[in-house]
């Protein structure tokens, strides 16, 4: 199954119940109102949906999440980034430094179907993303993620590479398949 995972998300559903490439629903679309929300009429995230944080991750480092990052307001979800002078010896043993940044992973699964996002990414190196990420090496033994966009920046990152926009699909582990014998590779830490 996948999990909807998303680091910058304003709104899922536009206000519609349909896709707007679809929006006469000639496929008979039906919205799950449990991977939705437009953030309206609302002052902070609604929990029955949605995590602000990553209970699989606690970031890339050096940006460890921090759920006071994440705020509802105007209708919209802010994802923040910031500085954390007093950073716990923990942490910053794991590779992280002062550096914080955020993240709304949702509570409920999503096997197939259709997804979509309204966003504005932040304007500096700040990695800004909406995934597709099923993590069950613990159960299955697959690990697998769909970046529907991933959009970074670096040091020498000029302004208009920030209009750059990536997508992939990684499969990190495979049950019954070598490591050796797959196209993704991940360094990435818990």
């Amino acid at each position: 199954m996948l999990v909807i995972f998303t680091i910058i998300i304003a709104s899922v559903a536009y206000g519609a119940n349909y896709p707007y490439s679809d929006s006469s629903n000639s496929a008979g679309w039906t919205q799950d109102w449990t991977l939705s929300d437009e953030f309206w009429n609302q002052n902070t995230l609604d929990s029955s949906k949605w995590y602000d944080y990553n209970p699989g991750w606690l970031g890339r480092q050096p940006g460890l999440f921090v759920a006071d990052n994440v705020e509802v307001g105007n209708g919209k979800l802010y994802m923040n980034s910031g500085i954390d002078w007093n950073m716990k010896q923990e942490y910053k043993n794991k590779g992280f430094h002062t550096f914080t940044t955020s993240a709304v992973t949702a509570k409920n699964s999503l096997l197939y179907g259709y997804v979509e996002i309204k966003a504005k990414v932040g304007g500096s190196r700040v990695s800004s993303a909406f995934w597709l990420s099923n993590d069950d090496r613990g159960g299955s033994g697959t690990w697998t993620e769909i970046d529907i966009f991933e959009q970074a920046g670096t040091v020498r990152t000029k302004w208009n590479d920030y209009h750059v926009f990536h997508s992939n699909t990684h499969i990190f582990a495979l049950k019954g398949t070598s490591a050796n014998n797959l196209a993704s590779k991940c360094g990435c830490t818990g």
